[in-house]
């Protein structure tokens, strides 16, 4: 049995994932039902992203603009 954790902006459902070689955690959206599992490496690399990467993420899956101004930060950060 996983849990829930939600804001003002989105509900996820988090779930332990063992059915695999290690252990993911197996995190859906309850607003559109994606779904990704995230094994320690994913969790790892996740706590080395900056705010400011994080944030352009947020505005480039909700807005088209943002994602082209992420994708130039991305030519001009060389990532």
């Amino acid at each position: 049995m996983g849990f829930r954790v939600a804001n003002e902006y989105a509900t996820v459902a988090v779930d332990l994932d063992e059915r695999g070689n290690s252990p993911r955690l197996l995190v859906r959206s309850l607003r559109d039902g994606r779904e990704v599992a995230l094994d320690a490496a994913a969790l790892s690399l996740l706590c080395q992203l900056d705010h400011l990467l994080l944030r352009f993420l947020a505005d480039a899956a909700v807005d088209s603009g943002a994602r082209h101004e992420f994708r130039e930060w991305l030519n001009l950060n060389g990532r």
